[in-house]
């Protein structure tokens, strides 16, 4: 996607501004790290642009708490959130799930946003939006004996089917991103671009036909094989979940939980984040331990994970690094490239403390390979940044 913008932004001769956080989570397949590469590049000659103001938490500690994870002290972050009651440590991950959907519930009743991110596997999503949805039927929020409509979609690459039943009421969100059809317009003739994850409200059911109020009030509808590509919105991953902001998190952690998807996951809330996790998967539990030791050594343990930096790495980098383990022999063995992805969704954009790189690209040449370019030479990109 870069090809085209940055010739378009050259034909223009306009300036191309990078924002972005760095510390969050990359791309989803391939090797990403190309906004950091430039970051990196703009910090060494003074010409990095750094937001250091936090708008999003409402309690300064909090703020310093995301910090904390951002640098790699996840250990103090941690510590914070305990301190307030905000770690919860059940015996089993399925009894910390419990807890975690009966919180957002809560968070729900008392007119509160709020969103559960699992840093798990989709299985665990879907089985905590099921959970949800479940919950909201037996407090009277969505009429159990409403229009409904079951969809089933498929992950080729897992082998995994997933298969849901939608209700009036339920929050959702759409897996690709679409052009869906004005509510009440039979003719078709205007139809509005919905974005993969932007979150919507079933406002009705009829048949294979479901309307969908957005956050904005307007109706949109989606039918026929269109809606499987919907799926339950009370829970999502760490990755969907950038760009969100809700008034309260609840984060399901597990010990191959990161320090970019955690950092992720904290830093979507206003008034405040929660961490989950199961004791059995954190730590041992021989007999005659006492359960505050065990507790601690859990503790130690998300700590850890939280604090496992797995960026990822441009392309281009891995291929020198790679170059330079190789040996030197002519019958020297191909190094495949590292590529780090987790069982999440496609991403949304993150927002928090943010870097800005300023790119005036009106003297570049053209691109090599460029399909609008005349010619495919070899080339020097003048590329400077300026504050």
């Amino acid at each position: 996607r870069w090809l085209p913008l940055l010739s378009q932004v050259r034909d223009a001769g306009c300036r191309l501004v990078l924002v972005g956080d760095r510390h969050q989570q990359g791309a989803v397949s391939g090797p990403g790290g190309l906004f950091a590469h430039l970051a990196d590049e703009a910090a060494e000659r003074g010409e990095l642009a750094t937001i250091k103001t936090n708008y999003r938490a409402l309690d300064a500690s909090d703020g310093q708490a995301w910090d904390a994870i951002r640098e790699g002290r996840s250990a103090d972050a941690l510590s914070h959130y305990r301190a307030q009651g905000r770690v919860r440590l059940a015996l089993s991950a399925d009894e910390a799930r419990a807890e975690a959907v009966a919180h957002w519930l809560q968070d729900t009743i008392e007119g509160k946003t709020s969103l559960i991110v699992a840093t798990g596997s989709n299985r665990e999503i879907d089985e905590i939006n099921k959970a949800c949805q479940a919950a909201r039927v037996a407090v009277g929020q969505i009429a159990a004996d409403g229009p409904s409509l079951t969809i089933t979609s498929k992950d080729p690459r897992k082998g995994y089917e997933r298969e849901e039943t939608l209700r009036v009421g339920d929050r959702v969100a759409l897996t690709h991103t679409s052009y869906l059809d004005t509510a009440g317009d039979r003719q078709r003739s205007t139809r509005s671009r919905v974005h993969n994850g932007e979150s919507l409200t079933i406002a009705g059911i009829d048949g294979s036909r479901v309307t969908l109020r957005r956050s904005s009030g307007s109706l949109v509808e989606v039918s026929d094989d269109r809606v499987n590509r919907l799926r339950l919105d009370y829970a999502c991953s760490s990755l969907r979940s950038q760009g969100r902001t809700v008034d309260r998190v609840r984060v399901m952690a597990h010990p191959q939980t990161d320090q970019e998807a955690g950092y992720v996951a904290v830093t979507r809330a206003r008034e405040g984040s929660w961490v989950y996790g199961a004791i059995r998967e954190l730590a041992e539990w021989p007999d005659g331990v006492p359960y505050d030791t065990v507790i601690d050594d859990a503790m130690v343990a998300l700590a850890a994970a939280f604090s496992r930096s797995r960026p990822d790495e441009l392309s281009i980098v891995a291929a020198e690094r790679a170059r330079e383990a190789a040996p030197s022999s002519s019958e020297a063995e191909i190094v495949p490239l590292p590529v780090r992805k987790d069982e999440v969704e496609e991403p949304g954009q993150g927002s928090g403390p943010a870097e800005v790189i300023d790119l005036p690209l009106r003297t570049l040449e053209p691109w090599p390979q460029d399909p609008w370019a005349e010619s495919g030479r070899d080339l020097d990109l003048p590329m400077t940044m300026e504050r």
